[in-house]
C-alpha cells in the first residue's frame, strides 16, 4: 500500500510538472498570429519549410541540452524516491505484529520517512518546473522575436510568409478572396544620404505605425525587407482594396515626422493584387511587385494594381469601375432620385492656397487635402462589412459649417479659409486609424473605427468647440468667426455604408435647425443632443 501511495504521489507531481510546460511552447505560433487575427488550430501549426525554422540551430541546440540535464535530473530524484519507499515498503513487510509496541513505532516512523520523502520530491519537482517554464518561455521569446521585424515592431518577412501561405491555403480550401499590397518609401537611400541613417529609421518606426493602425484587426502589416511594406488583405477582393490600399498611401503622404527639431516627410509607391484562380504564391507576389514598379516608373507617390493581365492605375481603374467620378456634377440634395447618397462635388473655393501645376487627383479634395466622399464610402463599407464579421463598433460623424453665406460677403478666399481651417481642426482631433473626408461643399466626416457611440461624441464636440472658439484665422487682417454643427451616429445591424453615413448627417442636419453650433445623436430611432450623453461631454470638458 504504501508502495502504490508513493507511486500515485510521484507520477501526480511529475505530471504536473511537465503539463504545465506543454501549453505556452505549443500555443506560441497561434497566440502570436491570434493577436492580429482569428486563427484556428488548424491553421495555426507552423509548416515545415524553410520560412518555418522559428528557431535557429544553436538556440535550439541549447534550449534542448537545459531541458535535457532538467529530465535526468527528474529521473534521478524520482528513483531516490521510489528507493526511499520500497525500503519503508520492506520494512513494513517484516514487521512482527504480536509486537504491537514495536508496530506502532515502525510504522509511524515510515509514514514520517514517507512524508519527508514526498516533500523532498515535491521541492525538486517545484524547482524543476521552475526552470522547465523559465526555458519555455525563453522559448516563446525568442519564437515571437523571430517573427518580430526589431527595428518597427510590426511582423517581420518569416511571419509575413507563414501567414500569407496560410490565407492562400484558405483562398484554396474556401474561395475566400485575398489581397495583397505592398508599399515601399520612395527615394529612401536619398532620403537616408540627406538626413542620416537614424531619421531614416525613424521614419520606418513611424510607417509601421501608421499602417498598423490604419488597418483591421485581420490584416496583416509586415516590413518585406528595407523601406518596402506589405500588406495581406484577407477577405478582401479588389474592389474593395483599392480604397484600402489608397488609404495608406495618403496616410503617409499627410504624415509629419519630427526628428532634431525638423518636421520630415516621405510619400510611398504602391503595388496592389487580388489573387487569381489557379494561381501560386509565386506568381501572386510576381504580380504585386509588377504592380509596384509600375507606381516607380510612373514617378512615384501614387498606385497601381495588376488586373491578371497588366497593370493599371488604381484612381482609373476606380473610374471605369464608376467608383470615382470621371466629371464630378454638383447637386442640390444630398440624396438622389433612388434615395441613394449622391456625390456632392467640393465646390471651387475661391483662396485655394495649394501649388498649382500638379496633376489634378480624383481621390483626393483640392482645397483641404482630405478624401473625397467616394474614396470614404468605399473604405466605409469596408469596415462595415468587418465590424459586421467580428462585432467591433464603428461610428461615423459629419460636420456641417453654419451660415456659409455669411462667410462668402467676406470676400471671395474667406470660405476657403475656414475649410481649411476646418480640415486641420478635424486632423487634430483625430486617430491615424480614422479617416477624414470632405463629404460635400460645407460638409465633411470622420469615419471612427473601434469606437462606440459616447465615444465617437468626444471628437465631435471637440471640434465643435474649438471651431467655436478660434480666434486665431484672419481675412484681410479682420478676424473670421465660423461654427459647426455636427452629427453622430453608430453602425446598426441593418446598416450598409449609405445608411450610416445618411443617419450622420440627417443627426447634422437636425443640429443646424435646431440652433447651430451643436451636436446631435441619431441612435436610429430618433435625435438627442450630445448633452443627453453626459459621460462624452464631461469627458470633453
Amino acid at each position: 500500500m504504501s508502495s502504490l501511495v508513493g507511486f500515485l504521489v510521484t507520477a501526480g507531481a511529475v505530471g504536473a510538472g511537465f503539463g504545465a510546460v506543454y501549453c505556452p511552447m505549443s500555443l506560441v505560433i497561434k497566440r502570436w498570429l491570434a493577436s492580429r487575427n482569428e486563427v484556428s488550430d488548424e491553421s495555426a501549426k507552423p509548416k515545415s519549410d524553410e520560412h518555418q525554422a522559428w528557431l535557429d540551430a544553436e538556440q535550439a541546440r541549447v534550449l534542448v541540452q537545459r531541458l535535457h540535464q532538467v529530465a535526468v535530473r527528474l529521473s534521478q530524484h524520482v528513483d531516490e524516491h521510489n528507493t526511499s519507499v520500497e525500503e519503508v515498503n520492506a520494512e513494513l513487510l517484516s514487521l512482527d505484529f504480536n509486537d504491537s509496541e514495536r508496530t506502532v513505532e515502525v510504522v509511524l516512523g515510515a509514514v514520517d520517512r514517507i512524508a519527508q520523502a514526498n516533500n523532498r520530491l515535491s521541492q525538486r519537482l517545484s524547482e524543476a518546473k521552475g526552470t522547465i517554464e523559465t526555458q519555455a518561455h525563453l522559448m516563446e521569446v525568442q519564437m515571437v522575436d523571430a517573427l518580430t521585424d526589431p527595428l518597427t515592431g510590426i511582423a517581420n518577412r518569416r511571419a509575413w510568409d507563414h501567414e500569407l501561405q496560410r490565407r492562400l491555403a484558405e483562398w484554396q480550401r474556401k474561395r475566400k478572396p485575398l489581397s495583397l499590397v505592398m508599399l515601399d518609401v520612395d527615394h529612401f537611400k536619398k532620403f537616408n544620404d540627406t538626413h542620416g541613417h537614424q531619421a531614416g529609421d525613424e521614419v520606418l518606426k513611424g510607417v509601421a505605425s501608421i499602417l498598423s493602425e490604419a488597418m483591421r484587426d485581420m490584416d496583416l502589416v509586415a516590413r518585406y525587407g528595407g523601406e518596402e511594406f506589405s500588406v495581406i488583405l484577407p477577405d478582401t477582393d479588389l474592389p474593395s482594396a483599392i480604397p484600402a490600399a489608397e488609404r495608406l498611401r495618403t496616410f503617409v503622404e499627410n504624415a509629419e515626422f519630427p526628428f532634431g527639431g525638423t518636421v520630415l516627410k516621405v510619400t510611398t509607391s504602391v503595388g496592389l493584387a487580388e489573387v487569381l484562380p489557379g494561381e501560386d504564391l509565386a506568381a501572386f507576389i510576381k504580380r504585386t511587385d509588377e504592380a509596384l514598379y509600375a507606381s516607380k516608373r510612373a514617378g512615384r507617390n501614387c498606385g497601381h494594381l495588376h488586373n491578371g493581365t497588366c497593370c493599371e492605375p488604381i484612381v482609373e481603374s476606380a473610374i471605369a469601375a464608376g467608383k470615382v467620378p470621371a466629371e464630378p456634377v454638383a447637386i442640390a440634395a444630398a440624396e438622389g432620385p433612388s434615395g441613394e447618397l449622391a456625390e456632392e462635388a467640393p465646390e471651387e473655393t475661391p483662396g485655394d492656397a495649394r501649388p498649382t501645376g500638379r496633376t489634378v487627383r480624383t481621390d483626393v479634395d483640392p482645397v483641404t487635402g482630405l478624401a473625397t466622399l467616394t474614396l470614404f464610402r468605399g473604405d466605409l463599407q469596408r469596415h462595415l462589412s468587418d465590424w459586421k464579421r467580428s462585432g467591433r463598433p464603428l461610428s461615423v460623424v459629419v460636420f456641417e459649417l453654419d451660415e456659409p453665406e455669411s462667410i462668402n460677403q467676406l470676400g471671395d478666399q474667406a470660405l476657403g479659409y475656414v475649410l481649411d481651417a476646418t480640415a486641420k481642426l478635424l486632423r487634430g482631433a483625430s486617430r491615424t486609424m480614422d479617416m477624414l473626408c470632405r463629404s460635400g461643399g460645407h460638409q465633411f466626416a470622420i469615419m471612427l473605427p473601434d469606437c462606440e457611440l459616447q465615444q465617437a461624441i468626444i471628437p465631435a464636440e471637440r471640434v465643435r468647440r474649438a471651431a467655436a472658439s478660434c480666434e486665431s484665422l484672419r481675412y484681410r487682417g479682420s478676424p473670421v468667426r465660423f461654427t459647426l454643427s455636427a452629427g453622430v451616429a453608430q453602425a446598426m445591424d441593418d446598416d450598409d455604408g449609405d445608411a450610416l453615413l445618411r443617419r450622420s448627417r440627417a443627426a447634422a442636419g437636425y443640429a443646424a435647425a435646431n440652433g447651430t453650433n451643436r451636436t446631435y445623436v441619431h441612435d436610429g430611432k430618433s435625435f438627442a443632443p450630445a448633452d443627453a450623453y453626459s459621460t462624452a461631454t464631461e469627458a470633453v470638458s
